[in-house]
């Protein structure tokens, strides 16, 4: 199964990604200069970090990432 949402922040659209099967977290960042990241959720969360301020949902993301 893949668990997916979308989260608006700064002028972006964060879409984040998550294999249960394989155990992979991918962020992907449209709008923006920023690169996307895929790998595990230490990667995911440091991807997801510099936006933490700005928007509750990335914060309860970030927060569910680091458990």
């Amino acid at each position: 199964m893949i668990l997916t949402t979308q989260i608006y922040a700064a002028g972006i659209r964060i879409d984040y990604a998550f294999n249960t099967k394989t155990d992979v977290h991918s962020v992907h960042f449209v709008g923006g200069d920023r690169r996307g990241v895929r790998g595990s959720a230490p990667q995911a969360l440091m991807a997801l970090v510099p936006y933490r301020a700005e928007n509750s949902d990335v914060r309860e993301l970030i927060a569910w990432l680091a458990r």
